[in-house]
């Protein structure tokens, strides 16, 4: 990328020069970390905040890579910002566990960006600047506000809604966004949670974060291997190695779906002592998209008929008394 006159706010890197230039970046970063892990060298400022800050010079520009607050169970994410352009973009350090002294870098990292590369060619992930071993570079997304609307207007009533939790207006938007993906490209998310869906910069629900993502068939899992130029053969490590990353042997007859559904089993307090009228997890894991879409119906009318009475007993609710408590029993209890 050619160098240029920064006047702040007034320029902007072109899409076309971000892959080269993000590209530099990681390479910088690169060095960095290995320079701090291998020598114990650390090259940073706090920032006001309190969040570390490493800066760097690429061609003449100032970049701030801040550590933001939100991270992944198997990263360390930061704001990359070059000094006097708007383009801001998101650097996912890639690690195991606890960081470690010495990181066993391996190939995970680079096939989950793949994965996310791969993904995006469909619109369904931010952009892939650039990756290695290390790190990866892409496109800055926005959060989704996650706020749960209640069905009803009493402000004082604290009820655990559980149904209203699991279907609203942003999680009918995930359920949508996991069956195109599965539909379009056989692939589907083993970690739906909710944080690992945001908009990006054209207001579009994408999902950022790849590494619980996986295939649903061999032929799906080989259009992705083509994609990449993985040869197909029981020679090719390569190919036979993301084969077994991405391929489970016991997956369920629908992913999509069980999957988001049981993060909201396991994430949830003593969920089944209240909804009555769930299959099994042996029985989830059989259920096709029919019987999986017979469900979701089941429970979005159960959820609309406790509103209903919810509603119905408004104008007398105490919250110290009776009636509230009978309330929440109408909510919780099947």
């Amino acid at each position: 990328m050619p160098n240029k006159k920064i006047t702040k706010g007034s320029q902007t890197l072109q899409p076309t020069d971000l892959p080269a230039y993000y590209s530099q970046v990681l390479e910088e970063w690169t060095k960095l970390v290995k320079l701090e892990e291998g020598h114990k060298v650390k090259q940073l400022i706090i920032t006001k905040t309190g969040t570390p800050e490493h800066l760097m010079e690429i061609e003449g520009m100032l970049v701030s890579l801040e550590m933001l607050s939100s991270q992944g169970h198997n990263s360390f994410v930061y704001l990359v910002k070059t000094y006097g352009y708007p383009n801001e973009a998101i650097l996912k350090h890639f690690k195991t566990g606890e960081f470690p002294e010495q990181p066993n870098y391996t190939t995970e990292a680079k096939l989950e960006a793949r994965l996310q590369k791969y993904a995006h060619v469909h619109g369904l992930a931010p952009a892939v600047f650039a990756f290695n071993e290390v790190a990866m570079i892409s496109e800055k997304c926005k959060a989704i506000d996650f706020k749960i609307p209640k069905c009803y207007s009493y402000n004082n009533l604290n009820v655990d809604f559980i149904l209203q939790q699991w279907f609203n207006e942003n999680t009918e938007k995930i359920l949508t966004f996991i069956k195109r993906m599965y539909q379009e490209i056989g692939m589907y998310n083993t970690d739906p949670n909710e944080g690992n869906y945001m908009l990006n910069q054209s207001e579009k629900l994408i999902q950022i974060d790849y590494g619980g993502n996986r295939f649903d068939k061999k032929k799906s899992f080989d259009t992705f291997a083509i994609a990449n130029g993985f040869v197909k053969g029981k020679s090719n490590r390569m190919y036979l190695s993301c084969q077994k990353q991405l391929l489970l042997e016991d997956q369920p007859t629908y992913p999509p779906y069980f999957y988001w559904f049981n993060q909201k089993l396991v994430n949830g307090t003593n969920v089944r002592q209240y909804l009555k009228l769930l299959p099994s997890t042996d029985e989830l894991k059989l259920m096709d998209e029919s019987q999986w879409e017979e469900l979701f119906f089941k429970l979005r009318t159960r959820r609309d008929e406790n509103c209903n009475k919810i509603k119905a007993l408004e104008e007398n609710i105490n919250p110290q008394g009776q009636t509230a408590l009978f309330v929440q029993h109408i909510v919780r209890k099947f």
